[in-house]
C-alpha cells in the first residue's frame, strides 16, 4: 500500500494553530466516536491475543498482551468531555495499538521548519512556483491535488496555506491544509 494525500480547507486565523484546531475539531467530530471506537478497538485487540493464545508460532503473544493491557487501560478512563482531550485520548489509542491515524489529526500544530506531527506554512516562493502568486485564490488553486504541488511534501508531512478571495486579495478567507499520510 502506498501513501495517500489529502486535503482540508478551513477558516483563516491571524494564528495558524488556531485554524489547524478548528479543522482538526471538524474533522473529528465527522469521522470519531470514541464511544463506539473504544469497544472496537478492545474487541480487536483481545482477538489478537486469542488468536496467539495457544499457538505463538511467531512470539506476538507478549506484543500482543502488552497492547491489550494498555487499550484497557485508556478504555478504563472516561471520555473526556472537551474536543481536544477527545482528540488525544484518539491518538492515544492509536500509539497503544500501533495503528496509524494518517490524517490532520495526526498533526499537533504549526511550525516554520517540516517535521513529523507538525504542518510547515508554504513560503511565497514555493507559492509562486505552484500558483503564479504568493496570495492564492481558489481559482488560482483550482486542483491542488496535481503531483507538483505533493512533491513538495514528503510521506507523513504537511503543509498549509492562506487562500483569499478572488474579489479582495488582500485578507485571506481560509487556509488550506494538506499532506500525505505515512503508507
Amino acid at each position: 500500500m502506498g501513501s495517500s494525500a489529502w486535503q482540508l480547507t478551513g477558516r483563516y486565523h491571524a494564528d495558524p494553530n488556531q485554524s489547524l484546531r478548528d479543522v482538526q475539531h471538524t474533522y473529528f467530530a465527522e469521522h470519531y466516536n470514541l464511544g463506539e471506537l473504544i469497544p472496537d478497538v478492545l474487541a480487536d485487540s483481545r482477538q489478537c491475543v486469542a488468536a496467539v493464545q495457544d499457538d505463538d508460532e511467531y512470539g506476538l503473544l507478549e506484543t500482543y498482551t502488552r497492547t491489550l493491557e494498555a487499550v484497557e487501560r485508556l478504555a478504563s478512563l472516561p471520555i473526556p468531555p472537551d474536543i481536544d482531550s477527545q482528540i488525544q485520548m484518539l491518538r492515544d489509542f492509536v500509539y497503544a495499538t500501533g495503528e496509524p491515524l494518517e490524517n490532520i489529526l495526526d498533526f499537533i500544530g504549526v511550525a516554520t521548519a517540516s517535521g513529523i506531527k507538525f504542518v510547515a506554512p508554504l513560503t511565497d516562493d514555493q507559492l509562486m512556483h505552484l500558483f503564479g502568486t504568493s496570495r492564492p485564490t481558489a481559482e488560482t488553486v483550482g486542483d491542488f491535488d496535481s503531483q507538483e504541488a505533493y512533491t513538495m511534501i514528503g510521506r507523513g508531512h504537511a503543509v498549509c496555506f492562506s487562500l483569499f478571495s478572488d474579489s479582495e486579495p488582500k485578507e485571506p478567507v481560509g487556509i488550506i491544509f494538506a499532506g500525505y499520510t505515512v503508507d
